[in-house]
């Protein structure tokens, strides 16, 4: 069975939802959309949470310029494609060279 997008489970449950309460389609439209970012925001909240966790256990001590880098990335496949590089990489400087537009001197700070 194939997954269901975070479009098709936030529509299903504004659906149901709507349903239950009456809702208009507009208002069942907006509930399903926000649902869907919410879970879009989890996703890469815990993603960059994984990211960091993983790192500081195999770098140390993540410096606190490379944190913000990290906290300020708003794309969920940019995180995921630096969760890949942790176990090729051998210090946060390696991994942060990985980022867009961040160069070594950039991320000094970090420990590793």
């Amino acid at each position: 069975m194939e997954e269901l997008t975070d479009d098709q489970v936030a529509l299903a449950r504004a659906w149901k939802l709507g349903w239950a309460h009456r809702w208009t389609l507009d208002r069942v439209l907006a509930y399903a959309a926000a649902y869907a970012a919410g879970m879009a925001k989890g996703r890469l909240e815990e993603a960059k949470w994984i990211l960091i966790r993983v790192g500081e256990h195999r770098f140390g001590p993540i410096g606190p310029p490379d944190r913000l880098v990290i906290e300020a990335m708003t794309d969920l496949q940019e995180v995921r494609s630096l969760l890949d590089l942790v176990f090729a990489d051998s210090a946060w400087s390696e991994l942060m060279t990985s980022v867009r537009g961040t160069t070594p001197a950039a991320t000094s700070g970090g420990l590793g």
